[in-house]
């Protein structure tokens, strides 16, 4: 099966468990990112179970008996030491973390390895920083003028949408962040979608129907020293 999800999350009711699970989203998400057609047998989701109390010592990569098609991993992790890391720091941990589980599984059910190495380097390449477009693409206008396009930041703390319409020699014409929400909330981003309502607005709508939106005047031009994400 191709893998489907990985999560990395505490022990249930560990002290912790809130301030660190909200914020494994940013790392966990951008190494699946280049994983999603990864075989991993009968397997579709990936769990990294952590905890820091003594006796996880005595367990550490043990493999929980699987159920249905998903796989579960404990491992110890020095969460309070994590909790008072820097921003890099943090996500760095989780990289090293996870990674190292993967790595690990894959030895154990004979998963290849070269997708995992490739998907470590280049989360490190990126400097850890996880941007994509919405659906990867730009969005020609009706009247064929303008591009628009979703950029996404899942940041550690926070998930951010921001809309960008150019013109179509690219001259940058707005930019503006559309949407700022909790890291937790923003898997529904992968099944959204954007289009043009009409020539000058450009929308993000939610699988629900939830929209979001940026828009020009017919007479707009560019900004002079916009920066792009």
């Amino acid at each position: 099966m191709k893998l489907n999800s990985i999560s990395i999350r505490t022990v249930f009711k560990h002290p912790h468990q809130f301030d660190f699970n909200i914020q494994t989203w940013c790392i966990q998400e951008q190494y699946w990112s280049y994983l999603k057609k990864y075989d991993v047998g009968q397997f579709r989701r990936i769990i990294v179970r952590v905890n820091d109390t003594n006796i996880i010592t005595e367990y550490d990569n043990i493999i929980d008996e699987p159920s249905n098609d998903v796989i579960a991993i404990n491992k110890y992790f020095d969460i309070a030491s994590f909790l008072n890391m820097n921003v890099f720091e943090k996500k760095r941990a989780l990289l090293e973390l996870l990674h190292n589980c993967m790595l690990y599984l894959a030895g154990q059910y004979g998963w290849e390895k070269e997708s995992l190495l490739n998907a470590y380097h280049e989360c490190v390449e990126s400097n850890l920083e996880y941007k994509f477009k919405v659906k990867n693409k730009d969005f020609k206008s009706p009247t064929k003028e303008f591009i628009g396009y979703i950029q996404c930041y899942w940041d550690i703390d926070k998930f951010t949408a921001t809309g960008v319409i150019l013109r179509k020699d690219e001259h940058p014409l707005r930019q503006e962040v559309i949407m700022e929400i909790e890291p937790y909330h923003a898997e529904f981003i992968y099944y959204s979608t954007c289009k043009w309502d009409d020539p000058y607005t450009f929308s993000l709508y939610s699988k629900e129907g939830k929209k979001w939106s940026i828009a020009i005047t017919s007479k707009a031009q560019p900004f002079v020293g916009l920066y792009l994400l």
